[in-house]
């Protein structure tokens, strides 16, 4: 099970609305219609609600790094190039440099 998250306004929102559902006052398709989701996509989610609770209604990836996300170390030293070596460079062409000249390949 995930841990607790403090949901979004978007997911607060699709909560009230299964709430409905679990209550009795809301169809399914009904909540699919509310939530802009087809039918099947409203039941899975609302499968995860029951045995998850508001957690199920979170993005799964939530608070992890990204796989292709760059260390502290190389932003801080990108950073510094592009403040000081290579100020006044445009995105694109300071991409070429730090390549070019510093072996740092974008990804």
């Amino acid at each position: 099970m995930r841990e607790t998250l403090a949901l979004s306004g978007k997911e607060q929102a699709r909560s009230q609305v299964f709430n409905r559902v679990l209550e009795g006052q809301l169809t399914v398709v009904e909540a699919a219609g509310l939530l802009a989701l087809s039918e099947r996509r409203a039941r899975r989610i609302l499968a995860a609600y029951r045995e998850e609770g508001s957690v199920a209604l979170a993005h799964g990836n939530r608070g992890r790094q990204p796989i292709n996300a760059l260390s502290d170390e190389l932003k801080a030293k990108v950073v510094e190039l592009a403040r000081a070596k290579y100020a006044g460079c445009n995105y694109q062409f300071l991409s070429e440099l730090l390549d070019e000249r510093e072996g740092i390949a974008t990804p």
